[in-house]
């Protein structure tokens, strides 16, 4: 009677093995704008190779080689990939351990002797006992298989796939960051390199200006004042040598560093100046819509709420009954070499059910905890859409704006560099005095200055739009099949 009710109960149960419960997920869709407000003068199309290298769109050898070492030496990188590496196996694990059976290979051996002297066990005729002695031997295979008839292991599955995919992006995040890092680091270290330049060619200026002024104190013609002066200047521009050394050492250690190198490594390969590069023109800037394709951070919250929602299926699926398949197979005697007889042998087979019915309001609350989370990753998602946007329109305008500012300080640079010239000319001949000149001076030597940092800070503002647009992952990307952005399948 028990056998006609449970057998027809294990069959309806397992026609419906398809039927998983718990959300499906689906991709949020998200409302892009038609285009970049701050993208005028920009390609209007994303050019996808020069997005994956753009580095080399400076025409820098040294700039690409740092950028080159950085992608495969970069220990946040390697960092990155070792974590990648424990997701996948986490997710084969999940995989193999879910969807394959379970099972053992067990061999046991026991030895036992009853004791003579048991007061539990009477004593027939007022004797003693006599002490048995005697061996077991078992030899036995078990399996078990869980039947996921409401897609709890599915989801259990699509959760680690999720989980791995997840953390490949987050590989990708950090190849960004590291290649935006490297970048940023060598263009402010030719950028102060430059202000040495700039700060030892004031000098040179101003010691032949001291040198004038005390000509003409000895020739009575101006006042030791002029000579005090003009020696105070010359200190000025002498006492902003050793910062500006000292920034540039420290560029150096920087780049080493991100490099996987000890700090001072590189510092014979970078302390010889070689200028600011060359700003390139036009930035395949493309839509809005692409970086919900190319961001990788944007990929990597789509990932965790995807994760996140096969979760709760885990949850919902543990509402319903959970039935296994269980079966052991072997032998067991007291010698050894009779395992293999068939009076030795022995087997169990039957399912097992599991019902935790009075776990349900427990149950229905762990549930309601991992919807919450579901809507903390999906709220994380829209933030960091929305962050992505912002990242491309604020290195836009401060690329626009700094682009404006360079400008202008080179047409300042050329007029003032009339300015001291000429005041200088006055002052040899006695029509100006010599505040004059240090003011004309001062003013040419801070906006020459002014206009080295405004050309580093245009090539940064380009790299920060890079960053923002999401390049710099395909190139020498770990973990992409190929460069149309399609991901790998994380089960190889």
């Amino acid at each position: 009677m028990t056998r006609r009710c449970v057998v027809p109960a294990v069959v309806a149960l397992c026609l419906l093995a398809g039927c998983a419960v718990g959300p499906k997920y689906r991709a949020p869709v998200v409302k892009t704008p038609e285009a970049f407000s701050q993208a005028q003068g920009q390609k209007p199309a994303a050019d996808v190779a020069a997005l994956a290298d753009w580095w080399r769109t400076f025409q820098d050898q040294k700039l690409s080689s740092l950028v080159e070492r950085a992608i495969s030496s970069n220990l946040d990188v390697k960092v990155a990939k070792a974590r990648l590496l424990e997701a996948r196996a986490t997710f084969r694990n999940t995989q193999a351990s879910k969807r394959l059976p379970a099972g053992n290979a067990n061999f046991n051996y026991s030895r036992s002797r009853t004791s003579s002297d048991n007061p539990q066990i009477p004593k027939f005729g007022g004797g003693t006992l006599i002490p048995t002695t005697y061996s077991s031997y078992q030899s036995y295979l078990d399996a078990s298989y869980e039947l996921d008839l409401f897609g709890g292991v599915r989801h259990q599955i699509e959760a680690a796939s999720a989980d791995a995919q997840s953390y490949e992006d987050s590989l990708r995040n950090t190849l960004v960051s590291a290649v935006a890092e490297v970048s940023r680091d060598y263009l402010q270290l030719r950028q102060y390199q430059e202000q040495l330049a700039v700060a030892r060619r004031t000098e040179a200026t101003r010691k032949d200006t001291l040198r004038i002024t005390e000509v003409r104190y000895k020739a009575g013609l101006v006042t030791d004042l002029d000579v005090a002066n003009a020696a105070a200047s010359l200190a000025q521009t002498q006492a902003s040598v050793p910062t500006l050394e000292a920034n540039a050492s420290q560029m150096v250690h920087a780049i080493s560093v991100l490099l996987g190198e000890n700090p001072a490594a590189l510092a014979a390969e970078l302390n010889e100046a070689s200028g600011i590069p060359a700003s390139p023109s036009g930035i395949p800037v493309g839509l809005p819509s692409d970086l919900l394709r190319r961001r990788p951070d944007i990929r990597q919250a789509e990932r965790s709420l995807a994760a996140a929602t096969a979760r709760v299926g885990v949850q919902v699926a543990s509402l319903f009954p959970s039935i296994s398949l269980t079966a052991q197979y072997g032998g067991q005697t007291g010698d050894a070499l009779h395992l293999a007889n068939a009076a030795a042998r022995f087997y169990t087979l039957g399912p097992q059910i599991k019902w935790g019915l009075l776990n349900y309001p427990a149950t229905k609350a762990n549930i309601r905890t991992y919807e919450a989370r579901r809507d903390q990753q999906y709220l994380t998602y829209q933030k960091t859409v929305l962050t992505a946007f912002q990242d491309v329109e604020n290195a836009l305008a401060s690329h626009r704006a700094d682009q404006q500012r360079l400008a202008a300080l080179e047409q300042q640079v050329s007029q003032l560099q009339k300015a001291a010239a000429l005041a200088m000319n006055r002052y040899t001949h006695g029509l100006t005095n010599f505040l004059d000149v240090l003011d004309a001076q001062r003013s040419l030597n801070t906006a020459e200055d002014s206009v080295v940092q405004s050309r580093a800070a245009v090539n940064i503002d380009i790299v920060s739009v890079y960053k923002a647009l999401g390049g710099g992952w395909e190139q020498n990307d770990p973990v992409a099949d190929n460069r149309s952005g399609r991901r790998q399948d994380v089960s190889r």
